[in-house]
């Protein structure tokens, strides 16, 4: 079997963090690209989406580490019978799991959270309301 590629880490050990919310038991985890993606109106759940960013040659030698930064995007999604403070708080809560410097590692790749999460606004849809959590996230691989 072929080794992992650094994308694929850096993606395993960010899944990991997201599998050990702690109110995942409560609120489901839905991935964008994943098979069971299927929301429902009725049901909380919060969305997770990664987005590869940039890599930075930092070194003269092109073998040695890049600095690849990403983001991941956690949305709460909640029925609109939920009040913006409802929302706003379990949102809250997400962040609060991915602390600044909090490290993450599958295999020999370990990523960090650059800064604390972004918590925006909540924003009224059509089905649901929606708290976006923002972590930026750097790797050095």
């Amino acid at each position: 079997m072929t080794a992992a590629t650094i994308e694929t880490s850096i993606r395993s050990a960010i899944e990991a963090r997201v599998a050990t919310l702690p109110m995942a038991g409560t609120y489901p985890v839905k991935w964008v690209d994943g098979p069971s993606y299927d929301p429902n109106a009725s049901t909380p759940y919060i969305r997770a989406s990664f987005f590869p960013n940039t890599t930075r040659r930092l070194f003269l030698n092109g073998s040695d580490p890049h600095q690849r930064l990403s983001l991941l995007q956690l949305d709460f999604m909640a029925p609109k019978t939920w009040t913006g403070k409802q929302v706003t708080q379990v949102a809250g809560q997400v962040g609060q799991h991915f602390a600044a410097d909090t490290r993450m590692t599958f295999g020999d790749v370990t990523c960090r959270v650059t800064a604390a999460p972004h918590v925006a606004a909540p924003m009224v849809g059509d089905v649901f309301i929606q708290v976006p959590v923002t972590v930026p996230i750097e790797c050095f691989a």
